[in-house]
């Protein structure tokens, strides 16, 4: 009886570890490319959306407008102080082409 006592903590951590794994139909269909989500990140920017760094403000986001005297937002990058990713539009991921976009092969 003291034996049993001491695998049942075991046995409970590894029923509660069990990995659920979809049925075979559904990782056979998923796209090679996106994983079946119909996504990629864009590889301009590595998925965080953001381009080059804005030349107005140089990566502040503000600006000093001599005419008020007074720091202010910057009209070009919005106050981020980068541009938006030309390759996937600010996003961060583009249209799976592989699968245009579904997700299934």
């Amino acid at each position: 009886m003291k034996k049993l006592l001491y695998l049942i903590p075991i046995l409970l951590l590894f029923v509660a570890c069990k990995t659920y794994y979809p049925s075979s139909t559904q990782s056979t269909n998923a796209c090679y490319s996106c994983h079946g989500t119909g996504r990629i990140d864009c590889a301009m920017c590595q998925g965080t959306g953001l381009g080059s760094m804005c030349y107005n403000c140089q990566g502040a986001g503000r600006t000093y407008v001599e005419y008020i005297g007074s720091w202010q937002k910057c009209y070009s990058c919005g106050g981020k102080g980068y541009n938006k990713c030309y390759g996937c539009n600010g996003k961060g991921w583009i249209k799976c082409r592989k699968c245009n976009g579904k997700g299934t092969r």
